[in-house]
């Protein structure tokens, strides 16, 4: 698996722009709200890999955590996982 750049800019402008991009589900910022209390990072990629249909092969967790590690501040959630402070909306 290629991490350059390039390679990171294109997850994160297909992810948040993903109508532009001719994909049908919402842009990532749209399907997050930041909050002061954190939600463990692997519970919010399971939870963004179902809002927009997709697999895990479809989208390592490698560019979703990078791209999440510029949008939202990190800290750790109740039961000490390293987390965003982020809630899925509904």
């Amino acid at each position: 698996m290629n991490l350059s750049p390039e390679v990171v800019a294109a997850y994160k402008k297909l992810m948040t722009e993903p109508k532009e991009n001719g994909l049908d589900f919402q842009p990532l910022q749209e399907l997050f709200e930041e909050t002061k209390v954190a939600t463990a990072k692997h519970l919010l990629y399971e939870q963004y890999l179902t809002k927009i249909n997709k697999t895990k092969d479809q989208l390592p967790k490698v560019f979703f955590y990078i791209i999440m590690d510029e949008m939202y501040q990190q800290k750790k959630d109740e039961d000490g996982c390293l987390g965003y402070c982020a809630v899925c909306r509904q």
